[in-house]
């Protein structure tokens, strides 16, 4: 077997060093310049706000993305809106806009996410077909999470339940 030579092995244990065995406290950050003002948007405003989440629709990637998707949670209620992307997009009107039928009988919306499933091109993602939108619901008696794939046209396809979690 051969042996590493000590100044090698000494760069090895330094690289693999915790912060509990002195390790090197540096830290490697990239700085961006802001180019241009960032502009503050109310994408909603209602007397229960949840969580928001956002996705974009980048079909393909030679070219601007299409939709800005953003899924909310209004007053208990999940609510998509799909927003045409333009740079000067300032959010005040959606291209359209739906909201979630709960799946359980008088449930509310406590959280919801939204994603698109794409492919992968020289380590980039281009986006293809309708978003993936899950939701976390709770009844009195249990919370469930839900997962559909749906663009918002037509009639909401049924849910599939993927945990369900009963409350005492």
């Amino acid at each position: 077997m051969r042996s590493i030579p000590s100044g090698l092995l000494a760069r090895i244990e330094k690289l693999n060093q915790t912060i509990y065995e002195n390790a090197d406290p540096r830290m490697y950050a990239k700085i961006l310049r802001v180019t241009k003002n960032l502009q503050v948007y109310t994408v909603a405003s209602a007397e229960a706000m949840g969580t928001i989440d956002l996705a974009v629709n980048w079909p393909d990637l030679s070219k601007d993305p299409t939709e800005i998707w953003i899924a909310e949670v209004i007053n208990r209620a999940g609510v998509v809106k799909v927003y045409d992307y333009d740079e000067e997009m300032d959010f005040a009107a959606p291209a359209r806009m739906f909201d979630l039928a709960t799946v359980g009988v008088n449930a509310r919306v406590k959280d919801i996410a939204i994603a698109f499933d794409g492919t992968v091109t020289d380590g980039q993602v281009a986006t293809t077909g309708a978003p993936y939108i899950a939701w976390l619901e709770r009844t009195t008696s249990y919370d469930s999470g839900y997962v559909i794939r749906w663009d918002g046209t037509g009639t909401q396809p049924a849910a599939t339940e993927v945990i369900k979690v009963g409350r005492a």
